[in-house]
Parts: C-alpha cells; structure tokens; sequence
C-alpha cells in the first residue's frame, strides 16, 4: 500500500495583500526555525532559489524544516511531497539517494 503523498503550498511574497497590512513591510517568519524576513526581502531570496517557504498543515515553513520533516516523518527516510505552485503542481521523492523531482503525472 503507498502512502498518500504530503502537499505544501509554495508562498510568494505578492499573495500578501499589502494594503490590509498595518505597516509598509510585513515579515514572513517559519514556524519550525523562526527564520524570519520581511516580504521584500523574502521575494529576492526566493527569486535569487535561496530560499522557499511553504504553507504546510496550516503552519509556514521553510524549505529546510519542510524537508526536515518530510525525512523524518517518512518511512525509511523515503516520502513523497506534492508541490503547488500558483496553478502547477510537481513531485518531490526523498531517498537515501537525495531527493528528485518528477512532474504532477509522476
């Protein structure tokens, strides 16, 4: 029996509505690390594939906690992660090898 794979939300900084913000530059910040940043910053590390965060099980995560626990929580440290990107999706594989990535037909 396989295992469902987990999904996370890709987050980019324009999904914020900065007009209902109280301040110019609201921070993003992981719930596993506390790495925090502010949204204007976020873009160009993300942009710059320095880094991601994730909306995963209700909590925003970085790329490094999600990873975490994907290998953590999977068995044999093997696990699956479905990726949503604005309207595409994509696959995530973690194994002993290293992680892989396929497209959304796997």
């Amino acid at each position: 029996m396989r295992m469902r794979p987990q999904e996370a939300t890709v987050i980019h900084a324009e999904m914020f509505n900065k007009d209902n913000l109280d301040h110019d530059d609201t921070e993003i910040c992981c719930d596993g690390c506390e790495l925090e940043y502010s949204l204007t910053d976020y873009k160009i590390l993300k942009e710059n594939k320095k880094l991601v965060y994730f909306l995963y099980d209700d909590f925003i995560v970085c790329h490094g906690c999600l990873f975490q626990e994907i290998m953590s929580s999977s068995p044999n440290g093997e696990g699956k992660l479905k990726v949503i990107d604005y309207g595409a999706s994509y696959f995530l594989n973690f194994e002993e090898e290293g992680p892989s990535i396929e497209d959304e037909h796997g």
